[in-house]
């Protein structure tokens, strides 16, 4: 009887050894399940910039849009001819967001209204341009105005401008107050 009972203790002690070493080889592997999971997990892309709805941007200088119905273009804190957008650094397109805006401006704190990040293809090509949007706000009587910042098609970053960059493209001529 006791050759019994220690063969049979015998047997579930390696049973148990082979148990834990199994456990401790699938811990220490990457593909155990909590890993799975993790790499399952889409990440969410964080925005491209921190300038979020609720921001304010200051107009420091007096601005008239062009009499055409054109937007401003701005690049390296210069306003820039249209067709004379460099393409190595990002540049900004300031519009009126809809009729009876003033084309005149004086210096005026915008409130940013909403953001909108389009990813699509260029109008004159098959590139793909990142554009932010911008919908800046300072009379709820008027439909306001759009800030619209990008790298120009054909330049080395196909990304949306991150807040340096906007800062680097209009700071000359916005401040800007990024809420967090």
């Amino acid at each position: 009887m006791s050759r019994s009972k220690t063969i049979s203790t015998s047997f579930w002690t390696k049973i148990l050894a082979i148990a834990a070493a199994v456990l401790v080889l699938d811990a220490c592997t990457p593909t155990n399940y909590a890993a799975q999971q993790e790499a399952q997990t889409p990440m969410a892309p964080a925005a491209p910039t921190d300038i979020l709805t609720g921001s304010r941007m200051t107009l420091r200088v007096p601005l008239t849009l062009p009499a055409s119905g054109g937007p401003l273009l701005f690049q390296s804190n210069a306003i820039v001819p249209s067709g004379s957008v460099a393409r190595n650094a990002p540049f900004c397109r300031f519009a009126t967001a809809g009729a009876g805006v003033p084309r005149t401006l004086k210096p005026v704190t915008f409130t940013v209204r909403n953001i909108d990040y389009d990813d699509r293809t260029s109008r004159g090509g098959s590139a793909p341009v990142s554009v932010t949007h911008y919908r800046l706000v300072s009379d709820p009587k008027h439909a306001g105005y759009v800030l619209s910042c990008q790298w120009p098609e054909g330049a080395p970053a196909l990304a949306f401008v991150t807040t340096d960059e906007v800062q680097a493209t209009v700071s000359a001529f916005f401040a800007l107050d990024a809420v967090n």
